[in-house]
């Protein structure tokens, strides 16, 4: 039996694909229900492919909206700056769509396929330690409690600090703020598509904004912190000029907030152990490419296949290795694009006049490696 660390999007995911496959496994969790995380969550094609293959998809489409469309606009007038035609993208490559949702409801999707297999999912049990010096594994309770178990998979997300001696995570200082909040179409002061994602582009900071259930969006806002007073007001005289009605609902918006968390993630995963780690607990992904859910997806897909398939059960720690490159190219784009949306003058304007005249779908086709890739 394998337990699975953590009830998140890549938890969740491989307890319910492992169950698929006829292993048993069990899923602890250290909050007492999942977290109400009532926010959008885009799909990229390369994670609605994962839920596809998984048979979750068509129980998600009707809380899914298409994109077919993503624009890209300047924060200073709200000009578009250029198009990237998602949608005729993934039908020329015959993809699964781009989608966006409420991320509550793709967990609830996953909680309850994960129970509805008989799978059991300990709430309220949080591991505080793993040791691996004897034969079986040994996991560590809050509660006081060592249990020990044979085949164990990391999935605790953004943990403050690693729980196994064999993932070392070195923090690094992030001054990075994230502010997210919903809106209703009505009360957003600027046109936007039923069916696209609109990316602002500024100085020193960006905005997203997509539609994703119930005529809601989501809004999502990145900058420095320094550019924050205590009460997350903007300094907008040091952020530069932006179109009024940005400022209108930048100020309306009933944000929360987080701080981003630069963290390098080395994993000294023993070879003779079954112990494996997935998505954020093996990897720290900026969510500047949108694709933290895409890669908890397919790590869990590519791990599930490894340990199913007997041909390939004994390599599973030199095929992760090889995944990690993947990851890292995510990781290293995501990171560039950081730089890319916040430009200042004069390499915003580069920036601008390099996309304003590239073709859209000629852009898209830069991509292909990240959209298009099956496990």
């Amino acid at each position: 039996m394998y337990s699975i660390i953590g009830s998140g999007i890549a938890g969740l995911a491989c307890s319910s694909l492992l169950s698929k496959q006829g292993v048993q496994n069990e899923v602890f969790e250290k909050n007492n229900k999942i977290l109400d995380q009532n926010y959008g969550i885009q799909l990229s094609p390369n994670a609605s492919y994962v839920l596809e293959k998984m048979g979750l998809l068509e129980l998600l489409k009707p809380k899914l909206k298409i994109i077919n469309s993503i624009e890209v606009c300047s924060l200073q007038n709200l000009k578009l700056i250029t198009t990237l035609p998602i949608g005729n993208f993934v039908k020329y490559n015959n993809l699964t769509n781009y989608y966006t949702t409420s991320r509550n409801e793709l967990y609830e999707l996953l909680r309850r396929d994960v129970e509805n297999s008989g799978t059991t999912i300990n709430y309220k049990s949080e591991i505080t330690k793993i040791d691996d010096n004897n034969q079986k594994v040994q996991l560590y309770k809050k509660d006081g409690k060592i249990i020990e178990k044979e085949k164990l998979i990391i999935a605790n997300g953004n943990a403050k600090k690693s729980i196994y001696k064999n993932i070392i995570y070195k923090n690094v200082t992030n001054n990075f703020l994230t502010l997210r909040s919903n809106i209703t179409k009505q009360n957003i002061p600027f046109d936007i598509k039923g069916d696209s994602v609109m990316l602002l582009l500024g100085k020193h900071l960006h905005i997203v904004i997509y539609p994703f259930f119930n005529n809601e969006l989501n809004v999502v806002l990145i900058t420095n912190k320094k550019y924050f007073d205590n009460n997350l007001k903007l300094d907008f005289g040091r952020i530069g000029y932006i179109d009024k009605k940005v400022f209108q609902l930048i100020t309306e918006c009933n944000w929360s907030s987080w701080q981003l968390q630069d963290r390098k993630i080395k994993l000294n995963l023993c070879p003779n152990k079954d112990i494996y780690a997935i998505g954020d607990a093996a990897h720290s992904i900026k969510p500047h490419l949108a694709q933290g859910s895409a890669m908890a997806l397919e790590d869990a897909y590519f791990l599930t296949n490894l340990i199913t398939n007997k041909n390939k059960a004994k390599d599973i720690h030199h095929m992760l290795k090889i995944r990690e490159k993947r990851v890292n190219r995510v990781i290293n784009k995501s990171s560039q694009n950081r730089y890319f949306f916040h430009a200042i003058s004069p390499i915003s304007i580069i920036r601008d006049t390099i996309l304003n005249n590239i073709d859209g779908a000629s852009f898209l086709n830069t991509l292909k490696w990240l959209y298009c890739y099956k496990i």
